[in-house]
């Protein structure tokens, strides 16, 4: 069920060949912006089962060792920058491609590894359009009745173009989860926590939170996927967000809550549907923010 756990050493040579550095600025909520547009990683978990027909969202079973994987996504966002007071909507167009390698020991311990990039494209704002490179490595096991995880997440930002590094971040976090069944609803309450290690260290922070995510059979036709919601609160702390520019601590909270379907098109595609709403609390008057986006997705995976 670790699907979305991001990508692995395969990315050294692509990442250490980035040229140059331009250090992103509050006022671009690139962190932001980049954190709010990644996929949950349990709304990746069902697209990728639903497609690889994998639709036991445990892998209680064996499965194949590595996954290819591709999106194409447009979001539609009612705040293209995250502002607490210039809201202007746009919309966002994402594409991903990633490659996993995931195994099971023992029957019980998850390991897995994963390496990919983003391109993110806006069309009223191109500059706020950016790349990124993403990885991960991390373990999982089920204790108990309960899922837990220990993941390592690098991540590089760059300009639209590859060329210029904006921020590098690496994540360490780890998160516990049990999941209930109720007639045909899946409900999973979970917990998390994370420490970020950034350049600039402007963004270094540390966060922790809570979610509740249900699924819920879905049948269209002949297709068969997953109806979806969930919601949840982060607390996000920073060590020194640009204190000469700010001059204060900035400490987040943030409230989101999502809902959505999946469904299967062939073997290899499926499609996605989706509304978010973020609120953004924080010290910081310039990081305060009210956004609803929309997501629409298909996308392509393939397990060998």
């Amino acid at each position: 069920m670790y699907t979305r756990l991001l990508y692995a050493a395969a990315l050294a040579a692509p990442v250490l060949a980035v040229p140059g550095w331009a250090q992103s600025l509050p006022a671009t909520n690139i962190d932001d912006r980049f954190r709010s547009q990644q996929v949950p990683q349990t709304e990746d978990e069902r697209t990728e089962a639903i497609l690889t027909g994998d639709t036991d969202l445990l892998l209680l079973r064996p499965t194949p060792l590595f996954t290819v994987s591709g999106s194409l996504a447009l979001n539609p966002t009612s705040n293209a920058f995250l502002s607490g007071t210039d809201t202007r909507s746009d919309l966002v167009f994402q594409t991903q491609a990633g490659l996993r390698l995931g195994t099971r020991i023992g029957g019980r311990v998850d390991v897995f590894a994963e390496g990919g990039v983003v391109a993110v494209r806006y069309d009223r704002f191109a500059e706020l359009s950016y790349g990124a490179f993403t990885g991960a490595v991390g373990i999982g096991t089920s204790v108990a009745g309960f899922d837990a995880t220990l993941t390592y997440q690098p991540s590089i930002i760059t300009s639209r173009d590859f060329g210029t590094r904006q921020l590098t971040q690496h994540q360490f976090a780890g998160s516990l989860s049990r999941t209930f069944a109720f007639k045909r609803l899946r409900i999973t309450p979970s917990i998390s926590g994370s420490r970020v290690e950034a350049s600039p260290g402007d963004y270094r922070n540390w966060s922790y939170g809570g979610e509740l995510g249900i699924t819920h059979p879905l049948r269209i036709g002949t297709m068969r996927g997953f109806a979806y919601a969930s919601a949840g609160h982060e607390w996000r702390s920073y060590d020194a967000y640009f204190p000469d520019l700010l001059g204060g601590d900035r400490n987040d909270r943030l409230i989101r809550a999502s809902a959505g379907i999946a469904l299967p098109v062939t073997a290899l595609a499926g499609i996605r549907a989706g509304y978010s709403f973020q609120r953004n609390r924080s010290s910081s008057d310039v990081n305060g923010y009210r956004a609803h986006s929309g997501a629409f997705s298909l996308a392509l995976a393939t397990r060998f």
